[in-house]
């Protein structure tokens, strides 16, 4: 796109940051993303950088690139229906050309964002005089704009230069459920099967609130280990990932690594023990993104003497970007 509207070469010139309508297109304002010296977006302003602290950015982003890729010259007027039909976009009301022309001159227009069962969105505005609507998939290969091969490419570099969250505050005590003695639950729910769950458990004493810490509850330990970060720990994830077509790409991360990963992009973790057998804990992690459509799916081996120690390495098998409409066939035909 750049090339398309001969910026590519002033682009290379600009530091990392948000540029807002710092660029034009046929007349309408462009925005453009930097960060760590990688274009990261191109697109027709049209969201104020008030709106999107209130919208996924995400969307925002796959908004305003679309609607510019669509004008731009190589994209033929004989082929710019079929490309919307073929990307599932369906314009309820109103047109591309007509949203950008509202979005970008109006600044007092009404917007509704609507994600439908985590599988679809909804996207509409409304002017005085104007209004429209679009639906479009929750899909990540159409709203991250990479196919899958290049989503799948990116993971083992995009997870070494992610930085390590801080532990995430404590909650308030009234959204916990006493378990045990002095220990407290956060249940946030399951996903597709009762034992697949997003929970962390917490232990009270002597006026003090903490993360619970002790290995010798399996169950309760591994929860908290594999749901976010905050536990000392040197476990080191050697993850075999599955890639089109049939293949796989093998490396080694440090677990609290892998999770800010998953937790920056704007996962929720949720984490169910398959088997115990002798040492070996065997257990299932899912990363689900909800906003982009997709879950990371990790089948995970370890050793309990390990998971004792706080140490070691952890064998995964990864299966990563699965739409959510596929979750049932790797749950229940291949046994994932």
């Amino acid at each position: 796109m750049a090339v398309d509207m001969q910026i590519y070469q002033s682009l290379d010139t600009l530091d990392d940051g948000f540029y807002y309508r710092e660029y034009h297109n046929e007349g309408k304002p462009v925005s453009v993303s930097i960060n760590k010296g990688e274009v990261t977006h191109i697109g027709y302003s049209l969201f104020p950088v008030s709106v999107r602290h209130s919208l996924p950015g995400i969307i925002c982003d796959f908004l305003e690139r679309y609607t510019l890729e669509l004008s731009l010259p190589n994209m033929r007027e004989q082929n710019l229906y079929r490309k919307m039909r073929e990307d599932g976009l369906v314009w309820l009301q109103g047109s591309p050309e007509e949203m950008v022309a509202a979005m970008c001159a109006d600044t007092t227009l009404s917007i509704e964002l609507t994600n439908i069962l985590g599988r679809r969105y909804s996207f509409s505005w409304k002017t005085a005089v104007d209004s429209g609507n679009v639906v479009f998939p929750a899909d990540w290969r159409l709203i991250s704009g990479r196919g899958m091969v290049e989503n799948e490419r990116r993971i083992p570099a995009e997870v070494e230069i992610t930085e390590i969250l801080p532990p995430a505050p404590l909650p308030d005590t009234t959204d916990m459920t006493n378990v045990d003695e002095g220990i407290y639950m956060v249940d946030d729910g399951n996903y597709y099967i009762q034992s697949l769950t997003s929970v962390r458990y917490y232990q009270a004493g002597e006026g003090l609130l903490k993360v619970f810490d002790d290995p010798s509850r399996i169950d309760m330990y591994s929860a908290n280990l594999f749901s976010g970060v905050g536990l000392d720990n040197n476990h080191v994830l050697a993850i075999k990932m599955r890639v089109y077509p049939l293949q796989a790409v093998v490396f080694k991360v440090p677990l609290d690594k892998w999770l800010s990963y998953c937790l920056t992009e704007g996962c929720k973790p949720y984490w169910g023990i398959v088997r115990r057998e002798g040492n070996m804990l065997e257990g299932e992690l899912v990363m689900r993104n909800t906003t982009c459509g997709y879950n990371h799916i990790m089948r995970i081996w370890m050793s309990v003497g390990d998971l004792a120690r706080k140490e070691g390495e952890i064998q995964a098998r990864l299966v990563p970007f699965v739409p959510m409409h596929n979750v049932s066939f790797l749950f229940d035909e291949i046994k994932l």
